[in-house]
């Protein structure tokens, strides 16, 4: 496993990086554009997605500190929080997400990502540090 690990390391970077640029770059259009976004209480959610991946990406750039690991977990755990609840409301019917220039909803692609981030965070080993045990 330990011989996967600097792979697990930067692939995950490399997903929290495109995450990250994405929602910073559908913020921008919804800063630009006002209702590129649905809207949560007063904030728009591409922002909260935005504040959420860039929590995990510094969160998980410093992984070695518990605080770093903490922040990973809520960082991104809210966009996969956020990404669950919109797509069963895009796939119901009483949410509708941004869409991709192919039609896509953004919030299954914010899902993909956010299971793809767990899978490589878990794959990692990552699990076992954050709770303090050996791994």
């Amino acid at each position: 496993m330990s011989k996967f690990r600097p792979i697990l390391f930067f692939g995950l970077l490399g997903v929290l990086v495109v995450a990250t640029s994405a929602a910073f770059r559908l913020s921008l259009k919804e800063f630009n554009t006002a209702g590129s976004c649905p809207i949560l209480g007063p904030v728009p959610a591409c922002y909260l997605v935005l504040a959420g991946f860039a929590a995990a990406l510094v969160g998980h750039l410093a992984g070695k500190y518990q605080w770093g690991r903490i922040l990973f977990l809520l960082g991104l755990g809210f966009p996969t929080l956020l990404a669950i609840i919109a797509s069963i409301g895009e796939s119901a019917g009483f949410i509708e997400c941004p869409k991709t220039s192919t039609g896509v909803p953004m919030c299954y692609l914010s899902l993909a990502i956010c299971i793809l981030a767990w899978i490589f965070w878990r794959a990692g080993g990552s699990f076992n540090r954050t709770f303090g045990e050996k791994g």
